[in-house]
Formats: structure tokens, C-alpha cells, sequence
């Protein structure tokens, strides 16, 4: 068949494929345009938001909430919610981009260059104490939990079993998502809470390590102290045989 035929059906085929596999194919090259967004390293396409609507025709919020059901519900319960109704805001856009989007960042939240709610906050307007307040308890929250899984590590690697503890720091991690995602809420006191809960979940992921490794340590000495006994009696052993009269 003659290449111009080829590219001829080609063309004709892309032009009777129904529209949903259009955009499904131009779907999949946008995709690729944002390589570290979460949504392309979980496998979604374009589509998969847009499914074959124009970019634009539908409210990204109304799209958002469809998976983030939670974090839309918070918000619509919110202060935040009738203030960006009146200043003309979009909901999630207004502080969330709509493509190449990374995983949540504690730094997102502060006063300081770069944190999201300096783009309307500093240290003169109201809600700033809450904000330097939160951004507080998540920093906390993330070294705790950070002490705790250094030491179950390292009592892992050193034939510990840590099962407990590890628990705890499953806890732990879980209030952190939690603590972040009430923060669409826009209320002080379900995000101190969360972050509590999760701050006392790693101080006992981390008491539960320096336990193993307390034990380790009275292992080690142990093993030390029975090594020491078995050389001194092979070294009475030795003297003994040396002693011992000479075979007739």
C-alpha cells in the first residue's frame, strides 16, 4: 500500500474516532507536560478531569470535588468560602494551582517568602497568629514524627522488632494527613488537635524505639559478659590440660 494512501486512512481515522478518544489521546500528551504533577504519577490524563469538555467550561473547584470531597466540604462549612465569594476568588484556585501540582507542604502554610497565605497575609492583617500558630504545630508534628521513625530504623536494623512502635508512627502520619487536610477549614482549633494527637502518637512511636534500643544494649552487655565467661573457662580449660600427666 502506498505511503500517501496510508497517511490518507490515517487521517480520515482520526477524524471519525469519536470524541471522547480524541481527547483521551490529546489527553495523554498534555499529560506529559506535567511530569511531577501527582495526578500524572498516579496514572490520570487530562480526561480524566476534563473528560471532553473544553478546558475553562467547567469550574475547577466543581472538578477538584469530585475526589477531594473532604477537603471541598471543609471549605464550603469555611469563613474562607463567602470572603472569596466577594472578592472574586476562585475556590481551590486561590491558593492551589490547577496543573503540576506536588505534594502538600508544611512551608505551604506561614508568613514567610513562598508559603501560600502570604500571597494574602503578613504579619499586620487579621488570622496571622493562627497562621504562625499552625504552621508551628505542623513543624512540631514533622520533627516528632521524624525522630521517631530515625530511631525504629535504627533498631530494625539492628534485628529490633519494633511492631508497636511502627503503629504508632502509622498513627502519627495519619494525623498529620488529617491535621492538613482540616486546614481547609480554616479553624484553629480541629487542626491543633490533630496535630496533638499525631505529636502524642510519635513521642510514643519514639519511646517504643529507645525501649528496643535500650534492650539492645542490655542484650549487648550480656552477650559481652557470657563471651567473657566462655574465654575464661577455656583459658582454665587450656590450663588443666596442660597439667594433666603425660599419656603412658
Amino acid at each position: 500500500m502506498r505511503p500517501a494512501l496510508l497517511l490518507a486512512l490515517a487521517l480520515a481515522a482520526m477524524l471519525v474516532a469519536p470524541p471522547a478518544a480524541r481527547a483521551q489521546g490529546g489527553a495523554v500528551s498534555t499529560a506529559a507536560q506535567f511530569p511531577n504533577d501527582v495526578h500524572t504519577k498516579a496514572g490520570m490524563t487530562c480526561a480524566s478531569c476534563h473528560g471532553t469538555t473544553t478546558p475553562g467550561t467547567v469550574s475547577a473547584a466543581n472538578v477538584c470535588a469530585e475526589c477531594h470531597v473532604r477537603e471541598a466540604d471543609l471549605f464550603k462549612a469555611s469563613p474562607k468560602k463567602k470572603i472569596f465569594e466577594d472578592l472574586g476568588q476562585p475556590a481551590c484556585l486561590a491558593c492551589h494551582p490547577n496543573h503540576e501540582i506536588t505534594p502538600p507542604q508544611d512551608t505551604w502554610v506561614g508568613l514567610q517568602d513562598g508559603a501560600v497565605c502570604a500571597q494574602c497575609h503578613d504579619a499586620t492583617t487579621r488570622g496571622s497568629t493562627t497562621i504562625l500558630a499552625m504552621r508551628r504545630q505542623f513543624d512540631e508534628l514533622a520533627t516528632a514524627t521524624a525522630s521517631a521513625d530515625g530511631v525504629l530504623t535504627r533498631a530494625e536494623r539492628a534485628g529490633m522488632l519494633v511492631d508497636d512502635g511502627r503503629r504508632a508512627l502509622r498513627e502519627a502520619r495519619e494525623n498529620q494527613v488529617h491535621a492538613r487536610a482540616l486546614l481547609h477549614g480554616f479553624s484553629a482549633t480541629p487542626v491543633a488537635d490533630a496535630a496533638a494527637q499525631g505529636t502524642a502518637a510519635s513521642r510514643r512511636a519514639l519511646e517504643a524505639g529507645e525501649a528496643a534500643m535500650r534492650e539492645l544494649q542490655v542484650r549487648r552487655r550480656g552477650l559481652g559478659l557470657a563471651t567473657l565467661v566462655i574465654l575464661a573457662f577455656l583459658v582454665v580449660l587450656a590450663a588443666k590440660i596442660r597439667h594433666l600427666p603425660p599419656h603412658p
